[in-house]
């Protein structure tokens, strides 16, 4: 193991002890002992294992493991004394979750319909460059063909029903 991955499990182990600490509400953190309500989520993480801003996108087996925790019914009930206090709760944190799964969808969305769009604009402009280049095509062969002599003209079209003969093509008669 290298002197960076023994640095990385010991941050590891630095964030999830953090998280047990926030969850049992007894945090070491000076700003968030002030607090009356401790949240669980990315920043008040950082600030209790005493990390940078940002620290967590390193972690995203913890991150994930942060934003799917959701208290137990039995902890909110405890602490408020009406049953439809706490279902509101918990229903305002399912929409939450909800709102963030729309954002995302919203944005896959988005994103989708732009590469769509980009594929259909450099489709249409092959097909723009496809027809410049059989009209340059076309046009050269014509310029080509001026250039022989009418009387040779003859030969040339015989020598190339001769050579597709050989080519086992039957020619189609008018």
């Amino acid at each position: 193991m290298t002197f960076r991955d023994s640095l990385k499990e010991r941050t590891a182990l630095r964030i999830r002890e953090a998280i047990d600490r926030i969850k049992l509400g007894q945090p070491t953190n000076r700003e968030l002992k002030k607090r009356k309500n401790l949240k669980l989520n990315k920043s008040t993480v950082e600030k209790e294992a005493d990390l940078a801003t940002g620290a967590l996108r390193h972690y995203p087996e913890i991150i994930k493991e942060i934003n799917d925790y959701q208290p137990a019914l039995k902890e909110i009930s405890a602490s408020f004394s009406d049953d439809s206090d706490a279902s509101l709760i918990l229903l305002q944190q399912e929409n939450t979750k909800l709102k963030q799964q729309k954002k995302l969808a919203n944005k896959a969305k988005i994103e989708e319909s732009s590469k769509a769009k980009n594929l259909a604009d450099e489709i249409e402009r092959l097909k723009r460059e496809n027809v410049a280049i059989h009209q340059y095509y076309t046009k050269t062969i014509a310029a080509l063909f001026e250039l022989i002599p009418p009387e040779k003209r003859h030969l040339l079209l015989s020598e190339l029903r001769v050579s597709t003969a050989s080519d086992k093509v039957v020619p189609i008669k008018r």
